[in-house]
């Protein structure tokens, strides 16, 4: 599923965030192909930018925690507050760019409920939680990622194709009418490198702005 497959792309994303530190601007730009778009990429990929939002939170609860201003009852009490407020939690859903049609919500509700049941793993807290900052009514929490994502790193954005992005084989620009041509078909277009990754490279891909459909570009 489109929504939950976001999730297993979050450990790359936090390797390139370690890197955050590092001179990336002159390095990505001979990296990156002659037609990379850094907003459609942000776009199709919201993980990419989404984890700079995760970030920013999670350093802002560590330190209330550091201060001992907030227990763990506390911060249960807090998160349930959070997580059951649907409305806030359906706009966010939206924010963070995973509203890919009107059926986006149910879809998701319906593959983590099935999760949840089956192999016990609650998709929807795992999901969201990262959005909570501590001490905060639910609105405020919305609030706090509408600012952060207005002081995305779109540097760092460009940096995680080059690293891994192309090595995964992510979508970098919406398609043109020439390009719809072949499907992209996870394993019949990769190789597994010595890490047993798929690696698609050279392939290079592009994703249809209505159907959602990746296809390979020529």
């Amino acid at each position: 599923m489109k929504k939950i497959k976001y999730l297993v792309w979050l450990i790359p994303v936090s390797i390139m965030m370690a890197c955050s530190s590092m001179a990336v601007d002159n390095a990505i730009e001979t990296a990156l192909p002659s037609d990379f778009n850094v907003t459609d990429y942000a776009l199709i990929n919201p993980d990419v930018v989404s984890f700079q939002v995760e970030t920013k939170i999670k350093e802002s609860n560590q330190k209330l925690k550091d201060k001992g201003a907030y227990s763990a009852a506390d911060s249960i009490a807090d998160l349930s507050a959070f997580l059951t407020d649907t409305s806030v939690i359906k706009e966010l859903f939206d924010l963070l760019g995973y509203k890919t049609n009107d059926e986006a919500w149910d879809l998701f509700i319906s593959q983590a409920d099935s999760i949840k049941d089956t192999i016990k793993v609650d998709i929807y807290k795992d999901f969201f939680t990262p959005y909570n900052s501590l001490n905060k009514k639910p609105n405020d929490d919305l609030n706090i990622v509408k600012e952060e994502l207005k002081n995305v790193d779109y540097s760092l954005v460009s940096l995680h194709y080059s690293m891994f992005g192309e090595l995964n084989g992510r979508a970098y620009r919406y398609c043109t009418k020439d390009d719809k041509k072949t499907v992209k078909q996870n394993l019949n277009q990769a190789k597994v490198n010595a890490k047993d990754i798929p690696d698609f490279r050279p392939n290079r891909y592009c994703q249809d702005k209505n159907s959602k459909i990746n296809y390979l570009i020529k």
